[in-house]
């Protein structure tokens, strides 16, 4: 026989928030995140201030994933008020984050994770993967080639 389990109090992948905490310890943030009386549905915990005035006041806003891949992941938001977007996908340096195709910073959240600062309104944020070691690398190898083949042209000629 199989049983198949649901956990009803999981966290959206992606969602919207109007409350922030910051904390630049690594252990007070893992402190927070513990802490019961901190609702992660409606708040995130950054390592920095976002610009933008996060001010507790409640608001909705429909998050929805519109493509997921590896490298790439599009998400549409409709907002009453300013806000974040958490997505809890890692941090990690190499990824670069658009709203409606201006480029933004993305915050470490929740320790791990990212958010991206979001006016009110209709917006899509896009997440791409583009370190910038593949770019060296990418440019390296074509400068290599471009050398090899002038190196081929000058040993037929001689």
């Amino acid at each position: 026989s199989w049983r198949i389990w649901e956990y009803k109090k999981a966290l959206p992948r992606a969602f919207f928030v109007t409350n922030a905490i910051v904390q630049t310890d690594d252990q007070k943030i893992i402190d927070t995140l513990y802490n019961p009386l901190v609702d992660l549905r409606k708040t995130v915990i950054l390592e920095e201030t976002p610009p933008c005035c996060v001010d507790n006041v409640a608001s909705e806003a429909t998050v929805s994933i519109l493509n997921y891949e590896p490298e790439m992941v599009e998400l549409s938001v409709e907002g009453q008020s300013d806000g974040l977007i958490f997505l809890s996908d890692t941090y990690y340096p190499g990824w670069k984050a658009t709203v409606d195709g201006k480029e933004t910073k993305i915050y470490r959240a929740n320790f791990a994770f990212r958010a991206v600062e979001v006016p009110k309104g209709s917006h899509t944020i896009l997440f791409e993967y583009k370190p910038l070691s593949f770019q060296i690398g990418v440019w390296t190898s074509v400068a290599s080639l471009i050398i090899v083949c002038i190196g081929i042209m000058r040993m037929h000629e001689a």
